[in-house]
């Protein structure tokens, strides 16, 4: 049994347990630590550290009493114990970027520093694969049974028996045996690779950035879209900070310093001469010209009479042409007129129609004013999501012919197709709707003060690998 020496009383009535913290570890670790030691149970531990009632339970994106974000905890509680163990939260590093960065949906672990007894809330940021320190994949699974690890929150299902798997009892490593191990407890041996990520983050805690819709940014409706869009933030916040970046690319940013009044847009003339010059460069590059005198958009598309979405008729409806039907309807007035929405002149067959730009497409961003070289990166990537939608949709529904299309409803094989069709609709609605989503959410943008009247406004986008010459104009 450790002398009195050892241990230290504090204010609350609680055994500290700095000494056996490392740099950068986080709550969750140094929370199990004071549970053991002070041999507390789950809604003790919660009220006598953080002043806080344990909650039952919590369905939330966040948990109510998640590690990531201190803003839960009582203010009462930081002149006791919980003082030392704020330092463990994400958000003492990143503030409140740590919810659209990380999760907190499974504690996530590096064996190598489970085996130390150690555990750092850098580790739940859905784009580090890997542990800085050892390279070991970061797991969420217990090493023996494989069952899934608790939430990274303090909770009754966590703290029953700390750092211990819920389904076989098993520890998370050599240093987790359901007692106090002081012996087990020690420092991973060399954490400059964290520090370094740990700069990184409180760089961005300390600017000026604003991104109100970050949680909003959605690379792939078909894919499990929570971790790859926070991911995807943590590169955009790196690619803005400046620090390297190990995406391989997957983020593209533009930047203007830009007033936050209307200086930049000086009217709707040089916007509609950028919109008409990505108009011809489209129809050049795809030899859409060929597709113009035969063009007769209710034979070729579906136009859902509730929600606006837009989907061809026929599997073999090439994708640049639906994804330029998707992109002139989301950035036109009027209805979808596609190839002949407007020209230059009457054509052979005596079409001639006015153009009119949407006024959030020419108004866009509607917070600051952006000049019109970014205005126009924008309209253009708008143009690269909707033909890697039209891109995906065909992929998806290729094998699936046309199910709309046929006579015989009642076989059971159409029906079957239908049912296919309809559930990749579902999915992919709101991205082939601009009644739902105006502008594609694979775009998203941000801000940050340069200076008393100027800020620094970048456009995000996700490289995509498909339509190569697309991603380097």
């Amino acid at each position: 049994m450790a002398s009195a020496a050892v241990f230290q009383s504090v204010a609350g009535g609680l055994v500290d347990c700095r000494r056996w913290t490392s740099p950068l570890e986080g709550a969750f670790t140094m929370t199990a630590k004071i549970a053991l030691v002070n041999a507390l149970s789950p809604r003790a531990l919660c009220e006598l550290l953080f002043g806080k009632n344990l909650l039952t339970a919590s369905f939330a994106q966040v948990h109510g009493r998640s590690f990531l974000d201190s803003v839960w905890v009582a203010p009462t509680a930081r002149a006791t114990t919980a003082a030392n163990v704020m330092r463990g939260f994400l958000s003492s590093q990143c503030g409140s970027w740590a919810s659209v960065v990380a999760s907190d949906t499974r504690l996530r672990l590096c064996p190598s520093c489970a085996e130390l007894g150690y555990q750092s809330a850098l580790f739940q940021i859905d784009a580090l694969a890997t542990c800085p320190i050892h390279g070991d994949s970061l797991v969420v699974a217990c090493p023996l049974c494989g069952a899934p690890t608790p939430r990274y929150a303090l909770n009754a299902e966590a703290f029953q028996m700390p750092m211990q798997c819920t389904a076989c009892g098993a520890g998370y490593g050599r240093a987790w045996n359901g007692t106090a191990d002081f012996s087990r407890w020690s420092s991973p041996p060399d954490v400059t690779a964290m520090r370094r990520l740990a700069r990184q983050l409180r760089a961005w805690h300390s600017s000026s950035l604003e991104w109100p819709e970050a949680s909003n940014w959605l690379a792939d409706p078909d894919a499990a879209t929570s971790p790859a869009q926070r991911s995807h933030v943590f590169h955009a916040l790196t690619t803005l900070s400046g620090a390297p970046r190990r995406d391989g690319g997957a983020v593209a940013a533009w930047s203007d310093r830009c007033a936050p009044s209307d200086a930049c847009w000086r009217g709707e003339r040089p916007r509609v001469a950028i919109y008409k010059a990505i108009w011809r460069h489209i129809i050049k590059c795809h030899g859409l010209n060929r597709m113009r005198d035969g063009f007769e958009f209710n034979e070729l598309f579906y136009l859902h009479s509730a929600n606006g979405a837009i989907v061809p008729r026929r599997s073999n409806c090439p994708p640049c042409l639906h994804a330029f039907v998707l992109w002139t309807k989301r950035c036109e007035l009027g209805e979808p007129h596609g190839l002949r929405r407007w020209q230059g002149g009457s054509t052979s067959r005596g079409y001639r129609y006015a153009l009119g730009l949407h006024p959030k497409l020419l108004r866009w961003p509607s917070d600051v004013s952006v000049s019109d070289r970014l205005w126009g990166h924008f309209v253009w990537r708008c143009f690269v999501e909707d033909l890697w939608t039209a891109q995906r949709w065909q992929a998806a529904t290729a094998s699936l012919g046309d199910p709309l299309e046929r006579g015989n409803a009642s076989d059971a094989g159409t029906q079957a197709k239908r049912a296919r069709f309809m559930e990749y609709l579902t999915i992919w609605m709101s991205r082939m709707s601009p009644q739902l989503e105006f502008f594609p959410s694979g775009l998203s943008y941000f801000s940050s003060l340069q200076g008393s009247r100027h800020r620094q406004v970048t456009l995000l986008a996700i490289r995509r690998p498909e339509g190569g010459f697309h991603d380097a104009a």
